[in-house]
């Protein structure tokens, strides 16, 4: 078919040079082609035909491209308002549990934005707020209505969050509904233990674990953590309780400062 199309090709090419001789130089060929090309008009209407679909094939995948980038804009449009969409729902999810929250306890509070968080969690999030009055180094740090860390620092409008898995935070807490207490400690390496507790205390996995409210720091009954893994320590009377957070503090992006 290629060799037929490219004689095809030729013959007409070689035709027109004999037609454009003979009108210029008036050599009367024009005259005798008629019975010369008939066979050939045959083979080049056949390939006209084959070269006029094959362009037309050209121009049906120029538009089949056209088609497919309309698509794929319309797609990434979608997949944008997609997104919008399942954020503004995490936001208001995040509002109602902060609003539920609010109303169970007596908890006076002020809404702060995280502005940054050290990968690491070593240095904690720092917030800000639109204004500090009422809030003290001390004072409780929540998301969702979940406890997550305590003021360290206040500079203006800024303020750092220590996080209950730092390893200088220590806070009295309770084993929800079973009168277990213990000291829930942040140790080196972003983790969470309730330490002293017990190896005769019934405790168990997925125990809640809130704040007893001893000392007076920070209120009571507010949720912090849940049982993981328990283990025996040799040579001791405790167990080694692992405390899973209630929050992914990387994900935090709004929280709740508690008033003194």
């Amino acid at each position: 078919m290629q060799n037929r199309l490219f004689a095809s090709i030729v013959t007409v090419f070689l035709l027109l040079g004999v037609l454009f001789l003979d009108s210029t130089f008036q050599l009367g060929i024009g005259r005798n082609l008629q019975s010369l090309v008939s066979p050939v008009g045959v083979v080049v209407s056949d390939t006209g035909e084959s070269i006029s679909s094959f362009f037309g094939g050209i121009v049906g995948i120029g538009k089949l491209q056209k088609e497919n980038t309309d698509l794929k804009s319309k797609l990434d449009s979608a997949m944008a308002e997609i997104a919008l969409i399942k954020t503004a729902k995490e936001e208001n999810e995040s509002l109602k549990k902060e609003l539920g929250f609010k109303r169970t306890t007596n908890i006076s509070t002020v809404a702060a934005t995280v502005v940054s968080f050290d990968p690491t969690l070593r240095s904690g999030i720092n917030v800000v707020v639109e204004s500090t009055e009422g809030i003290a180094k001390g004072s409780p740090v929540m998301s969702e209505g979940f406890l997550i860390g305590r003021v360290s620092e206040i500079s203006g409008k800024t303020i750092k969050v220590n996080l209950i898995v730092d390893s200088t935070s220590s806070i009295p807490a309770v084993v929800l509904g079973k009168d277990i207490t213990g000291i829930a400690k942040g140790i080196i390496g972003n983790g969470l233990i309730l330490d002293q507790v017990p190896q005769s205390e019934p405790i168990a996995e997925n125990d809640l674990v809130v704040t007893s409210g001893l000392g007076g720091d920070l209120p009571k009954g507010v949720i912090l953590a849940k049982v993981g893994t328990i283990s025996k320590i040799s040579g001791s009377i405790f167990s080694n309780v692992e405390l899973l957070p209630m929050v992914d503090f990387s994900k935090v992006e709004r929280v709740m400062i508690g008033k003194q």
